[in-house]
């Protein structure tokens, strides 16, 4: 199934904010899913003050990152709505962006449970694992298919990795073609095949 997956992940351009949640958010519990929050989670470019003084513009998308974490717009989650993805909640989310503008269109992804689904036989790792979690740090991956093909297709279009170090966020084929169309940068999506840590 690797030719099936692309990883979601921040590409390495200035031009692409480093979310921060603001202090009042880093005090809450937020990525625990299924956690009712009375109020939006805040988030503000780590890179602002940089890109400002460089005079590099912001880019403007339909996903954000958080670390590993994303944030969506509405877009994207009636897409995710519309493919009946049952492994993940929203809860809402404000990004004041570069200009001190507040973005209110933005929810944070919450995952309900990690998915272990990268062969041990096949991805290149470190054998060693992290000392301070235990976990291994995974250079390249190959998925296992007897793991996914357990899983429900609803349940596996966009999941977390578990059992390493980073835990990334990959995404099914028609997924990552439902994003494309919605205008997100091509370089957001690796195909596994390609990917390299």
């Amino acid at each position: 199934m690797d030719k099936e997956y692309y990883v979601l992940e921040r590409p390495a351009r200035d031009e692409v904010s480093l979310l921060s949640a603001t202090r009042n958010t880093a005090s809450d519990n937020f990525r625990k899913y299924g956690q009712y929050l009375s109020k939006p989670l805040y988030f503000t470019n780590d890179w602002r003050d940089e890109n400002v003084k460089a005079g590099i513009l912001e880019e403007q998308s339909h996903i954000l990152f958080n670390g590993n974490d994303i944030l969506i717009s509405k877009e994207v989650v009636d897409v995710l709505r519309l493919l009946d993805i049952q492994n993940v909640d929203f809860t809402s989310a404000i990004y004041i962006d570069d200009k001190d503008q507040y973005r209110e269109d933005y929810y944070f992804v919450r995952f309900k449970e990690k998915v272990d689904c990268w062969s041990r036989l096949d991805s290149d790792y470190n054998k060693k694992p992290r000392a301070s979690s235990g976990l291994h740090y995974v250079y390249s991956y190959s998925l296992d298919d007897e793991v996914l093909k357990r899983m429900n297709l609803k349940s596996r279009f966009i999941f977390r990795m578990g059992g390493t170090s980073l835990s990334l966020c990959f995404v099914h084929e028609a997924l990552a073609e439902e994003l494309l169309k919605l205008g997100i940068p091509s370089d957001y999506l690796t195909p596994v095949l390609s990917y390299e840590g």
